[in-house]
């Protein structure tokens, strides 16, 4: 029953008149004084109300709507994470609903560690740096390299899952430094790609490229940043950005 119906009802009683069940009184001629004026009252305050809570509805609804056709909930926590950090460190996997953390040698191992089997989902277990691909970054500093370089590209010549360790994917990368007087260095590399840590890690078997490592934030696949290394030092000679050519 609508509050002006149950109103009238109410005021008829209150002044003796009385209203069919199927009809709706004329308010204006029952209830006067201080009693009907209140209900009045009561019964208009309750109208701007619903009139408040139908447009608060209606406004959530447009949120709603705009959010489900917006970026992906994944992608946007990713954006988080790439600026403020995740709450597990870059060491170990946080699932998706960051229910808690997970070690990097159980994701993609084909058994589910998250509650909601993110350590397991394709998106987790896709290898960034694939057989074939190619990544290039602009040298701006030469603090690492024994010549004048300006540009360093990795080739990865081969990425092959690990049987021993399926949350590793074993890779064989071809590299070359791009000199500033024209010379080309070539040079091999092997490491791996971590699922868990989207990291790839290189050590270096010959030639002018150092130890390298390269950290895909979740956000952007066709970029990466570079840590070079020299020998076993802990501290990083240079920062790159690599980028998929």
């Amino acid at each position: 029953m609508r509050p002006a119906v149950l109103l009238c009802s109410l005021l008829l009683v209150a002044a003796s008149c009385r209203a069919d069940s199927d009809e709706e009184c004329d308010c204006s001629k029952v209830g006067r004084g201080y009693r009907g004026d209140l209900l009045r009252s009561r019964a208009d305050n309750n109208d701007v109300e619903i009139n408040r809570l139908n447009i608060a509805a209606s406004n959530l609804e447009k949120r709603l709507d705009a959010v489900r056709g917006g970026p992906d909930v994944a992608e946007l926590k990713a954006r988080v994470d790439a600026i403020t950090g995740s709450d597990c460190g870059r060491d170990r996997f946080e699932c998706a609903d960051r229910s808690h953390c997970v070690n990097p040698l159980q994701v993609c191992d084909g058994e589910s560690d998250c509650s909601d089997g993110s350590d397991e989902s394709d998106d987790t277990c896709r290898v960034l740096m694939s057989e074939g691909s190619s990544w290039g970054a602009a040298i701006s500093h030469n603090e690492c390299f024994r010549q004048a370089a300006n540009h360093v590209r990795v080739v990865i010549a081969r990425a092959e899952r690990s049987d021993v360790l399926p949350s590793k994917v074993a890779l064989e990368v071809t590299t070359f430094l791009y000199a500033n007087n024209g010379d080309l260095s070539l040079g091999r590399a092997e490491g791996f790609y971590n699922y868990g840590t989207r990291t790839a890690s290189f050590r270096a078997v010959d030639g002018d490229i150092l130890d390298l490592k390269c950290h895909f934030n979740g956000v952007d696949d066709e970029s990466c940043h570079g840590l070079l290394y020299r020998g076993l030092s802990e501290e990083p000679c240079a920062e790159l950005v690599f980028v998929r050519e």
